[in-house]
Order: structure tokens, then sequence, then C-alpha cells
């Protein structure tokens, strides 16, 4: 996030190519996913490697969250970004072309079931198909999850005005990503160890999570419209 706030005044053009510099880079650099548990590290570069490009780590030190491959996902953000503040409409027709392709690209990756998959395909069903490597995120992730995002995010441009009221409480998720993603965590995970500390199913799940969205909502709000008081250059506007 922080890297993120140094690349911003880079021109689109650059963000690109360093963006699809990380996509591949880091794909070629990741280990065999044998190699992501507790290792034991005896030199500064093994430490860079965890922070840097892949999970893992001892008690002293775990990275799970390696900075590389999740930033080439910050700097996609800021030229979509740009796309949209430059020609917003002209933005959502790129994001549904370029999502299609990623789409496709992510069939055909995984398909071939080598570079972009780090881990091999672990069977021939259709969940093992989707299957993915997200720590850190694969190409095949990436891809997938990517090109369906930009993709949305044009249907929800197509039904804006006609469906504002309901998508509503996405925009005020939306608003305040990051701390609805930390806040979600220990929200739900106290739901859980309170209400059904044994667990439950899938479809007893389903009223813990609209009660989670119901706490979430009025807190991103609140914090959306704090976030939005803040200075430009404040580090609260990256959350």
């Amino acid at each position: 996030m922080i890297i993120g706030s140094y690349l911003i005044w880079l021109k689109p053009e650059y963000l690109l190519v360093f963006t699809i510099a990380l996509f591949v880079g880091t794909e070629l650099l990741s280990p065999d996913p044998s190699l992501w548990n507790y290792i034991q590290y005896e030199t500064i570069l093994d430490k860079i490697i965890l922070l840097f490009i892949r999970p893992g780590g001892t008690q002293e030190l775990w990275s799970n969250y390696p900075i590389l491959p999740w930033l080439e996902l910050v700097t996609f953000g800021m030229i979509y970004a740009y796309w949209l503040i430059t020609n917003p409409q002209k933005a959502y027709q790129k994001g549904l072309v370029l999502g299609m392709i990623l789409l496709i690209g992510f069939i055909l990756i995984r398909y071939l079931n080598g570079f972009g998959n780090i881990r091999p395909l672990p069977g021939s069903t259709w969940i093992d198909f989707l299957n993915l490597v997200k720590y850190p995120p694969s190409a095949a992730f990436t891809m997938l999850t990517l090109g369906i995002v930009i993709i949305f995010i044009w249907v929800f441009d197509r039904i804006a005005q006609r469906w504002r009221k309901i998508l509503y409480p996405l925009v005020v998720f939306g608003q305040a990503p990051l701390f609805f993603y930390i806040l979600h965590l220990f929200l739900y995970a106290g739901i859980g160890i309170w209400l059904t500390p044994n667990g439950t199913s899938v479809i007893a799940m389903y009223p813990y999570w609209i009660l989670g969205l119901l706490i979430l909502f009025p807190l991103s709000l609140w914090f959306g419209r704090f976030k939005r008081s803040q200075p430009g250059n404040s580090i609260i506007r990256l959350f």
C-alpha cells in the first residue's frame, strides 16, 4: 500500500510495463509449493524472498502476503483509475474487453497446466480446474479474479441508473475496501466463535453472513465519509 503511494506518480504507460513485468516475473520466481511451509533460512536473501516473493517462514518471521505478487494488482488498479478519470465510459469498455481476454487467457494457461499455475492441476474435475493458488496469487488466480471483477464493473455501470438504490451498499463497502476487509476478518471470526463454535453448514451460514454485513454497513459508511474528509496525501485515503 505504501509502495503504491510512491508509484502513483508514474505515467500510466510506465505503470503498465511495470505491472506486466511483475505479472510475469513473480510467476517465474515463485518456487515449488512444497517449499511454502515453514523453512529455515540462513541469509538475508532468504528473508527477502519471504517478504517479497513467497509466503512462509518461521515462528520468528512469517510472511503470508509477499509484496511483489500483490503489488501487480495495486498498480493495475492505478492504471484503471487513470482510465476512469480520463474517460469513464471508455474505461468500462476497456474493462469489458480486457476482462474477456483475461478469462480466455485463464482457461488457456490452466488447460496447458504449465506456466501461470504454480501448482499443477490436482485432478480432472471442474473443482480442480478452479482450485487456484492465492498465496501468493498465481497468474491463473489473477487472470480469473481480475477478469471477473472488471467485467462486473462494466455490468454495474450498465445497470447503475436502474438499480442505484439496490447497489448502494456495494458503493459504501467499495469506498472503504481495506477498512472493510480488515474489520470483516475479526468480525466473522468473533461471530463464528460466539454463535457457531462447532461450525455450521453452508446454508445455515448465510444468516450469519448477512448479520455481519448489517454490522459492517454503518461502520463502512462512517469510515468512507471520514476518509474523504482527509487530505489527498493522507495514508487514511488508502484504506
